[in-house]
């Protein structure tokens, strides 16, 4: 018994006091979806659109997962959550993510209290997060499995992650009660709790820190969160955090301000990122080209153009076709339409593809200058509304292998095919001879 004791409290002595590096009961967040009302217009609108939040500010935590609308806050019984809410349907490709912390954080204790709501798929939390397709994650599932595993960066097979499995427990829990997972992060070596008792003991030096945060592939609440480090610990990660703000401070005051060089309006006729610069004029500036669209069929997977306005730089609108709406303004995909010296004249033109039909404007007036039909929809498509192309993005290429040669003897207009008018915009920075940048600029560069 004595010898029990003697270890017992020489384990007590050895055993560095922790202290807490964040903790949250999710509470700051008002009841309901964290990215309402965003969330609700259209899932990759932060793809196009800068916008801090969308919905209810989230920091210190962040989604990942951006398109993903998985968060919700709630109060159960007085106690609040934040509940992943959706049926993710793709767990063999990723997961829905909620992370917090700072990459310098290393050996600490993450916990947090879960309440699985299905025992269909799994649910925890995740560790040394570097990115949100390389992590650690602790989880639980089917009401009897705990599981220690790692992310890894790169897939073997598209779009099916791989994982490094570091251990297996088995566990009993239900979906009407919550259960604490911990794990402790010693430089490689990690230790799994479930519910108070170690499951999982691995070491895997992969990565050795990071976020820390919460996951769930079903329906799953998640309350008190904690991360906590040893005293010496935690003072290295904020010296570490102090030193890097000040070096990013020094920086950035030793960079040139930005300041703001014009501002005009567009009234009804302004859309966000759906722009081309390039001279249309022919005076030697750079001028704008908006084009305002209409979603059709399912999402935004059918967009037209609705409306195009040319305008200079000092808001002076030089033509416009179709009717403006600034209901037509948000934009989540690609349009069909780009400033390009087309025939080779050194004046540019617009190329656009608008009902079903790819047209050649002048760019100085909008005048139709040439005109074709667009091909038929791919017969394999697996939704074709439309018999013709409706088109996508553009992008225009010189493939006579002369650099000198222009896309197309002056005068003339070939039919297109699908690849002339629906190949995705590339912005490889490594172009050839004979490659011609028309999505910027306007004037055809040849490299």
């Amino acid at each position: 018994m004595r010898i029990i004791l003697s270890s017992l409290f020489v384990l007590s002595v050895a055993t560095p006091s922790q202290v807490e590096l964040f903790r949250d009961d999710f509470s700051k967040f008002p009841p309901g979806w964290l990215s309402k009302p965003v969330g609700l217009l259209n899932g990759a609108i932060q793809e196009y659109h800068y916008l801090p939040s969308r919905g209810v500010a989230t920091f210190p935590w962040y989604n990942p997962i951006t398109h993903n609308d998985s968060w919700v806050a709630g109060d159960e019984d007085g106690k609040t959550y934040l509940e992943q809410h959706l049926l993710h349907d793709q767990p063999e490709r990723w997961q829905p993510l909620f992370v917090t912390g700072d990459p310098l954080w290393t050996g600490y204790t993450v916990s947090a209290q879960v309440r699985p709501l299905s025992l269909a798929e799994s649910a925890g939390i995740v560790f040394r997060y570097h990115t949100n397709r390389h992590y650690y994650v602790f989880s639980i599932s089917g009401g009897r499995k705990a599981r220690l595993a790692l992310r890894l960066p790169v897939e073997q097979k598209i779009r099916v992650v791989d994982w490094k499995e570091l251990g297996t427990a088995e566990v009993s829990y239900d979906i009407k009660q919550y259960h604490e997972l911990k794990v402790e992060n010693d430089g490689p070596k990690m230790r799994a709790y479930f519910d108070g008792k170690l499951v999982i003991e691995a070491s895997d030096g992969d990565i050795l820190g990071g976020r820390a945060g919460i996951t769930a592939n079903i329906p799953a609440r998640f309350t008190d969160f904690v991360v906590s480090a040893p005293e010496a610990v935690a003072q290295r990660i904020r010296s570490g955090i102090a030193a890097r703000e000040k070096e990013l401070a020094s920086l950035r005051a030793a960079n040139p301000q930005p300041k703001l060089w014009k501002k005009f309006d567009t009234p009804k006729w302004g859309a966000g990122r759906n722009v081309r610069f390039g001279d249309l004029d022919g005076d030697g500036r750079l001028d704008m080209l908006i084009a305002q669209n209409i979603p059709k069929v399912r999402g935004d997977a059918f967009d037209h153009i609705s409306c195009m306005t040319a305008v200079n730089l000092d808001g002076r609108v030089l033509w416009q076709i179709g009717r403006p709406d600034p209901r037509n303004t948000l934009l989540t995909n690609d349009t069909p339409f780009q400033i390009h010296d087309f025939d080779g004249d050194g004046k540019n033109e617009v190329v656009m593809v608008k009902d079903f039909q790819i047209q050649v404007l002048e760019g100085a007036t909008g005048k139709t200058l040439k005109r074709a039909w667009m091909p038929p929809a791919p017969a394999e498509n697996r939704d074709r509304p439309y018999e013709l192309n409706s088109g996508d993005s553009m992008i225009f290429l010189n493939l006579s292998g002369s650099c000198g040669a222009a896309p197309g003897r002056r005068g003339t207009f070939p039919t297109p095919t699908i690849s002339t008018v629906t190949a995705r915009m590339s912005s490889s920075s490594g172009l050839r001879c004979g490659t011609r940048r028309a999505s910027t600029s306007g004037r055809t560069t040849r490299r």
